[in-house]
């Protein structure tokens, strides 16, 4: 189960150190919400798999979608979910027993049921961020859902009608569309995934996962453009890399490492992409006062 756990840890990863932190609940009536979504920006991932809505315009990818608010900021994780890993019920009590195990306080929760799938919502407080989330479980589809909203100041006050509206505003497709997504597309996602799973995995862990599988996200290590592999694992930095199949592709890297010119051992990360096609990967990139360059004959990704 030890997979879940890290599912979990991207929640609070990418809420503490990507977003800042998240909460939100449903208990405003339907026309307030309208209301305050009105100007909101609708968004769905290109697989329609959910829909949502943030408060401005959100950053996404196949596994992440967030905006960061001047308080509160927003996110969504869809994580695949193999059936065969544990009952929804199981996870669920894995998952919160994940929150307290690295630091949060649950100061309530309660088992939900959203478009008839099974979920639960926390309050979590840990020591940097105060957070709520909602956990849906798509069984038949293979998804396990976070829906985060929340603030890295543990005064702010998330039991407002701007998170009510956005936790309120997440909808599950009845049956997500297949999606090919270019070969950019494709390891852009693939890449992006596994580096907020090794700064989860560090969160847990104090150090960096050495194999893909460690990660848990089930991202194949061979498609049909890529070969995706833990380049190099050191102390303080991992390097992971997709090298093309084919010549006219270009080839990719990731590093993420831990940034030493902070003094909270906060984790960063920097995509590269071979200038020209290429079937071997970017070179490492060089960090300098916890600025990560790519190396020549590369460039950064955004």
């Amino acid at each position: 189960m030890k997979s879940w756990r890290i599912s979990t840890a991207i929640a609070l990863c990418t809420a503490s150190l990507v977003l800042g932190s998240c909460n939100g609940n449903g208990g405003d009536n339907a026309a307030q919400i309208e209301a305050i979504t009105e100007d909101w920006v609708a968004y769905t991932p290109e697989d329609q798999s959910y829909s949502v809505k943030f408060p401005g315009e959100p950053q996404g990818d196949q596994f992440f979608a967030g905006y960061e608010g001047e308080s509160i900021s927003y996110g969504v994780i869809a994580i695949p979910y193999p059936p065969e890993q544990g009952s929804p019920d199981d996870l669920i009590e894995e998952l919160t027993a994940t929150l307290t195990q690295e630091g949060g306080t649950i100061e309530n929760q309660e088992d939900i049921t959203r478009n008839d799938l099974p979920g639960r919502e926390l309050t979590v407080v840990t020591e940097n961020s105060r957070l709520k989330v909602l956990v849906l479980f798509d069984e038949e589809n293979g998804r396990i859902y976070q829906v985060l909203a929340g603030s890295d100041d543990t005064e702010q006050d998330i039991e407002v009608p701007e998170v009510n509206a956005f936790l309120s505003s997440f909808e599950v497709a009845d049956a997500p569309i297949a999606v090919t997504p270019s070969p950019e597309d494709e390891t852009r996602n693939n890449l992006g995934a596994l580096s907020r799973a090794q700064q989860a995995y560090f969160l847990e862990e104090s150090e960096f996962a050495p194999t893909i599988d460690d990660l848990g996200l089930g991202i194949n290590p061979e498609t049909e453009n890529f070969n995706y592999a833990i380049d190099t694992v050191e102390g303080d930095r991992v390097y992971m890399t997709a090298t093309a199949k084919n010549a006219d592709t270009k080839s990719f890297g990731a590093l993420v490492f831990v940034d030493e010119s902070s003094d909270q051992g906060i984790t960063q990360g920097i995509l590269c992409a071979t200038d020209e096609p290429a079937q071997t990967p970017p070179d490492i990139p060089q960090v300098t006062d916890g600025q990560p360059e790519c190396a020549s004959g590369s460039s950064a990704v955004e």
